[in-house]
């Protein structure tokens, strides 16, 4: 099998047709440096399509200016680069990407970083505290009726998560895109929220592709990859801007 453009392509829209945890080819399997300059490209030309409908959209409904969070640290591209190509590929990648293999360990983990970021956002420690009693009590519960079980609970989830794996799938990828209605600081009415976040979302379908195709590292590696391009065109752009 030929690897290009159009078969890359054709693969990622099979695999989102029926979204599966055993998706890819042994030859694709064995080639993702191949594979990665496609997906990439892949990637941002979806965006690209995609986002000059909904510019015109937001244009039409008044809405043409978003202020990004991201753009405060355009002064400081070393600490952009830091928060953009290495912390968030790990953090998003272990929430939203390391549960799509079933495990409740990965489920745990996963939802023990996102604890630790509600905790960014809430500042009552009461409330954070509660969510983790109930959280801790949730999974000792679990891990309890388990064992009574013989691990037969564990197994059920984990058959009932591979036959309709496209679940998860689709809600930890839009659970990821609408995670970047944080990076904007103005007040928007609910319903752009999904035209906003269209470009996670694109990269969060590869993303999912990629980790139970090839592995969570190869995730988090391509997430650097795409930020990082993704960055430095935006840097260039705005050195390109006059000075006011």
């Amino acid at each position: 099998m030929s690897i290009s453009l159009y078969t890359v392509a054709e693969d990622v829209w099979n695999f989102l047709k029926n979204p599966r945890l055993e998706h890819l080819s042994p030859y694709f399997k064995a080639n993702p440096a191949q594979i990665f300059p496609y997906l990439l490209l892949l990637s941002f030309m979806m965006v690209f399509m995609l986002m000059i409908p909904v510019s015109g959209l937001l244009v039409i409904l008044g809405i043409e200016e978003m202020d990004h969070k991201i753009a405060d640290l355009y002064d400081r591209p070393w600490l952009l680069a830091i928060r953009a190509i290495i912390l968030a590929p790990i953090i998003e990648e272990a929430v939203f990407r390391l549960p799509m293999k079933y495990s409740y360990v990965r489920i745990f983990a996963a939802c023990c970083i996102v604890l630790v970021m509600l905790s960014a956002f809430i500042d009552s420690e009461m409330i954070i505290g509660i969510i983790a009693i109930v959280f801790f009590l949730a999974i000792a519960l679990f891990h309890f009726i388990d064992q009574r079980n013989e691990n037969q609970f564990n197994i059920q989830i984990a058959s009932w998560w591979e036959t309709h794996f496209y679940i998860p799938f689709w809600l930890l990828t839009i659970c990821f895109a609408l995670l970047h209605l944080t990076n904007f600081k103005n007040d928007f009415p609910l319903y752009v929220a999904p035209f906003l976040v269209l470009p996670q979302f694109v990269l969060g379908v590869m993303l999912g592709y990629i980790r139970v195709g090839f592995g969570f590292v190869f995730a988090v590696l391509f997430h650097a990859l795409y930020n990082g391009v993704t960055i430095g065109l935006a840097l260039m752009a705005q050195a390109t801007l006059p000075s006011t």
